[in-house]
C-alpha cells in the first residue's frame, strides 16, 4: 500500500490521485497500528526498537497523507 501510495502522489496534477494517495497512506497506517498492537511487549531492546521505528514510520505517513488532503482542499478553494 506504501508503494502505491508514493506512485500515486508522484502523478503531479491530478487531485483524484492525490487523494487516491491520502487514502492509501490512511489504510496503510491502519494495519500498521493493528499489527504494532499485536508485537508482545518484552523487555527486548530490539522489540522496543521495532515498535518505536513502526510508530514513527506510522506518524510520518499519517502527516504525510493529512498535508496531501490539505493541498487537495486548498487548491479546491474550500482550504
Amino acid at each position: 500500500l506504501l508503494q502505491v501510495a508514493t506512485n500515486l502522489e508522484k502523478e503531479n496534477g491530478d487531485e483524484s490521485r492525490q487523494i487516491e494517495a491520502a487514502t492509501k497512506y490512511y489504510q496503510a497506517c491502519y494495519l500498521l497500528k493493528r499489527y504494532v498492537q499485536r508485537l508482545p511487549i518484552t523487555p527486548s531492546n530490539n522489540d522496543n526498537q521495532t515498535r518505536q521505528l513502526l510508530e514513527e514510520k506510522i506518524t510520518h505517513y499519517e502527516q504525510l497523507a493529512s498535508h496531501l488532503l490539505r493541498s487537495t482542499n486548498s487548491t479546491n478553494g474550500s482550504g
